[in-house]
């Protein structure tokens, strides 16, 4: 059988360790029980839009506990009829939206300043937080690799094996 790569393990350790995160567990808690940190285990195979889903129902019924238990004045939390009928959480309802509208992959930086944005536009007191590797894809192992530093590292290999030093400051 093949290694098994743990990439959330040290992610989460260093979540809880350094912020205010309540650990919970998204399967099995309480109704009542207040946590504001869960690990959500998705299935890769399936398209975005359906762990999306899941996700959403998960959480939405553990969202409103959170609120009311935290108390805290300064963790802004906007909620808004956004389709003109149900109260959505705005971090909530943007990133849903986002991965279910989503036709490509996304990585998590490119969701967050998504997110980010939409949020802030209507509720500028509301600052999602990114923590983590930004250039990793949404539900995936892999990682975006930034079309300017792969042309660096390119140039770099091909650069090693010039005779020659280019001269790169020479316009």
């Amino acid at each position: 059988m093949g290694r098994i790569v743990d990439g959330y393990n040290r992610t989460s350790a260093l979540i809880t360790e350094h912020f205010q995160a309540t650990p919970g567990d998204i399967y099995r808690d309480a109704d009542d029980q207040a946590a504001n940190f869960y690990q959500f285990p998705y299935d890769w195979r399936r398209d975005n839009r359906a762990n999306a889903h899941i996700l959403k129902k998960l959480l939405e019924q553990r969202l409103r506990r959170w609120r009311e238990a935290s108390g805290n004045p300064m963790e802004f939390a906007y909620e808004a009829a956004f389709d003109g009928k149900e109260r959505h959480g705005a971090l909530t309802y943007w990133m849903l939206d986002t991965l279910v509208s989503s036709r490509s992959s996304l990585t998590y930086q490119s969701l967050y300043h998504r997110v980010k944005g939409q949020i802030q536009s209507k509720f500028p007191n509301q600052l999602p937080l990114l923590l983590g590797e930004g250039d990793r894809l949404v539900f995936g192992d892999k990682r975006e690799i930034n079309p300017i530093l792969w042309w660096l590292l390119k140039f770099r290999k091909i650069k090693q094996r010039l005779p020659w030093t280019p001269d790169c400051h020479r316009v």
